[in-house]
């Protein structure tokens, strides 16, 4: 699904969804796994970014249930689960977006 982050101060979001978007937010640390890269809206200031930190028992069930994954098995006939790439690292400023003219 989408994470929307808005009007949030000096807080700490843990999150696994297919597109995060933070509008007006200040000194937000966002703990991510997105395969899209995260968009900023708005008047954000020191946002920062890191990867997913954390693991529980249902996480591998969760994310196949959100679309994040995909089940595969390993050649030993282990359980494992594929993710796509991370794209934490690479937020978009869509106020700072050039429009083509």
């Amino acid at each position: 699904g989408v994470l929307r982050v808005a009007d949030c101060d000096r807080t700490h979001v843990t999150v696994a969804a297919r597109r995060i978007v933070v509008s007006n937010s200040l000194e937000v640390v966002h703990y991510c796994y997105t395969p899209h890269p995260p968009l900023l809206v708005g008047d954000n200031r020191s946002c920062q970014f890191a990867p997913y930190n954390t693991l529980y028992g249902g996480l591998h069930g969760d994310l196949l249930a959100a679309g994040l994954g995909a089940a595969a098995t390993s050649e030993d006939g282990q359980r494992q689960l594929q993710c796509g790439p991370n794209r934490w690292k690479h937020p978009v400023e869509v106020s700072k977006l050039e429009l083509p003219q």
